[in-house]
């Protein structure tokens, strides 16, 4: 009997690690690119709509589309695997890879000021002992700057929903300003499915005398939060949650003496594949004495 009980305790364990097998780098950029070269961590891929228009315009742009442009390094800035349940007594794994990409082999190099690296997105379900590529993008868009890819955080979009949230700052002429997007998977593919300007300041450029710039210093930002606002944001466990922006601040509207409040909350639905401003309130700071 104590053999058995022991015996038993193997083959669960055995089948917990079967369930915890981690997703191969490699496989999953195979997956992910088709084309994928683990050799030289290279790939293919083909210019997007947005490239192609950009290079009818300008003849050539950040990332032109050009033959020797195509072949991109690719290096794996997320890989989590979470828990998601379709209902509460049914669990599964998935585990989301986050990419980015840059072309190999540029003329002068990718490392200018608006030289952003294609950001690719794929989810992988753990399914009949082996990882299936559920939904993939291997370019949702262009994000960064200087070659290198913004902040990456895996959040939870919904009691089953998970997204990719990015977070950037861009500066210039001592003027900060901060981004966040949204990327989520939808139907077979991920795209973005939400964005917000959420910080700027000019704190580089003031100067108190007004001699070298402007004389008056000015700072927003804003605060995020995914929750239930909304009674039927999460119908049946399978919804998406509001997303709720809360702004404080001031920020520069005109000449650099005009400074308008950014105190608001702002809520955001999922709806129709996007989140749709649903509620803007604005709010006045008083002093307190």
């Amino acid at each position: 009997m104590k053999k058995a009980s022991v015996f038993l305790a193997l083959f669960c364990l055995y089948g917990i690690s079967r369930a915890q097998t981690p997703l191969s780098q490699d496989e999953a950029l195979k997956q992910m690119y088709g084309n994928y070269d683990a050799s030289t961590k290279t790939a293919t891929l083909s210019c997007t709509d947005a490239q192609r228009v950009d290079n009818s315009k300008t003849h050539g742009s950040w990332w032109p589309c050009y033959e020797n442009y195509s072949t991109v390094s690719v290096e794996i800035i997320l890989m989590a695997t979470v828990p998601t349940w379709t209902d509460p007594k049914y669990k599964i794994e998935e585990t989301y890879i986050v990419t980015s990409a840059v072309p190999a082999h540029a003329l002068l190099g990718f490392d200018c000021h608006s030289c952003e690296p294609a950001i690719g997105v794929a989810q992988f379900i753990w399914q009949d002992q082996k990882w299936k590529l559920e939904r993939a993008n291997a370019i949702v868009s262009f994000y960064g700057s200087w070659g290198r890819p913004p902040f990456v955080n895996l959040m939870a979009i919904g009691p089953s929903q998970y997204g990719v949230l990015l977070s950037n700052d861009f500066g210039g002429q001592g003027n900060m300003f901060g981004f966040k997007w949204l990327l989520a998977p939808i139907g077979k593919t991920v795209v973005e499915v939400w964005n917000i300007q959420d910080e700027q300041d000019n704190f580089g450029a003031y100067d108190p005398k007004g001699v070298d710039g402007p004389s008056i210093r000015y700072r927003s930002a804003a605060a995020i939060r995914f929750s239930c606002i909304f009674d039927d944001s999460c119908a049946n466990g399978n919804g998406y949650f509001d997303i709720e922006v809360i702004s404080r601040g001031l920020d520069e509207t005109g000449p650099k003496t005009s400074l308008k409040a950014q105190n608001w909350t702002d809520v955001y639905q999922f709806k129709d594949g996007k989140y749709k401003l649903v509620r803007h309130q604005k709010f006045i700071e008083t002093k307190q004495f």
